[in-house]
């Protein structure tokens, strides 16, 4: 389904969800099985990673008279709040060994400022950019999701590669995150695309990630709802037939029993 609703019948699908991520790949319309690789490295993970780095930070607990009250309800808005966010300069400045720019290093720590509750707190901008790098980046116990991107690509047959390489959709409640497609990109360009100017028929040489057609205007900035554009538009094909319709009177007479009486 999203996939589809992406305008495509093949690419790879990122499901960034609560507890998992589900990383698959989509074939003619098909998901190959065997290709399906979960991880733990989810929403629920990071909001646990946020609160951590919170309470590490005094400057940030002295703010509160118990620090119990830095519930998960409060990191939760906090992160869904937009001020926690990919920087893909971090990533940049790693890669080009650490330069120790003093200037960037004091530009990451300046605060930003959350309200919640009626009252506003002070977050440190290095919190709020290194939190969502673990979705990336976890623990050495957990597989990177670049590596579990390449490993399910791998999974599907030679030629059906380069597609999926094309056409990388991200879903799922946790890949809102700001940057996420642009830090992900950066990663798989870094260790995936080669530095050989032959190419196999098999070998990427470009990596695009989806998002929803521009005809799709009222869904603009919404490409984590493309599994349900998706839906909507099978929904609108399969069932456009009206003896698929179920009335109030049916349903009142046969209660849910019904739904499965007018499938298709």
């Amino acid at each position: 389904m999203t996939v589809f609703g992406n305008g495509a019948v093949s690419g790879l699908v990122v499901d960034i969800g609560h507890a998992t991520t589900t990383v698959s790949a989509v074939i003619d319309s098909c998901i190959v099985p065997s290709s399906v690789v979960q991880s733990p490295v989810a929403g629920q993970m990071l909001t646990e990673h946020l609160r951590t780095l919170l309470l590490a930070d005094e400057g940030f607990i002295a703010q509160f008279d118990d620090p119990l009250q830095i519930t998960a309800e409060f990191v939760t808005a906090l992160k869904e709040s937009g001020l926690c966010k990919f920087e893909l300069s971090s990533a940049a400045a790693d890669e080009a060994d650490n330069d120790g720019d003093a200037d960037a290093s004091a530009a990451g720590n300046t605060p930003a400022t959350f309200e919640y509750a009626d009252k506003k707190y002070t977050i440190p901008k290095v919190v709020l950019h290194t939190a969502p790098e673990l979705l990336i980046h976890p623990p050495s116990t957990y597989t990177p999701l670049s590596s579990i991107i390449k490993q399910v690509i791998l999974m599907c047959e030679a030629d059906r590669r380069v597609p999926l390489w094309e056409n990388i959709n991200i879903v799922g409640g946790s890949s809102q995150i700001a940057g996420l497609k642009e830090y992900l990109q950066f990663e798989l360009e870094s260790t995936v695309l080669a530095t050989s100017n032959i190419f196999a028929t098999s070998q990427a040489r470009e990596i695009k990630f989806a998002s929803l057609p521009d005809y799709f205007s009222g869904w603009r900035n919404c490409d984590h709802m493309a599994t349900f554009v998706g839906a909507c538009i099978v929904a609108k094909y399969t069932l456009n037939d009206p003896k698929h319709n179920v009335t109030r009177a049916e349903y009142n007479d046969r209660g849910p029993s019904i739904i499965h009486r007018k499938e298709p």
